[in-house]
């Protein structure tokens, strides 16, 4: 009795162990709450609508468990005002996209992009054309 090879065999655990790595590539390219630990240095720029322009710059520190805190120097339409810590709450997706929420209220929408090293930001209150940049520290 000859013993034949099942030659589809080889080209399917091949198959698998391909998709496999691609699984497990794409679960390490995934984001979670730490993802954001750390120091980011922070550039906010826009417009409050009816007031005029907004410039801040500052440093927010996540602690990758959904809690963070910014402190923060503010120019509005030409007035700078003093530095300020506020903090608040955020999440994280596993697309790596995002929001958070301070303690003021004021809410926003992100993205972690540059292999985990910069977040861009929407502001999403209502009146406000805002736009952040945070870049890993």
């Amino acid at each position: 009795m000859k013993h034949r090879i099942n030659r589809g065999l080889p080209v399917a655990l091949l198959v698998a162990l391909a998709l496999g790595a691609v699984a497990k590539v794409h679960a390490e390219d995934g984001c979670t709450l730490v993802t954001l630990k750390g120091a980011w240095g922070t550039l906010l720029n826009g417009t409050i609508i009816g007031v005029g322009p907004i410039a801040q710059v500052g440093v927010a520190t996540y602690d990758g468990a959904g809690h963070w805190s910014r402190t923060e120097t503010t120019n509005v339409n030409g007035n700078t005002f003093l530095s300020e810590t506020i903090a608040g709450t955020y999440n994280v997706n596993a697309d790596c996209t995002g929001s958070t929420q301070d303690e003021q209220g004021h809410a926003s929408t992100f993205v972690i992009v540059n292999q985990r090293k910069e977040i861009l930001v929407l502001v999403t209150d209502h009146g406000v054309v805002l736009t952040v940049d945070q870049k890993k520290q």
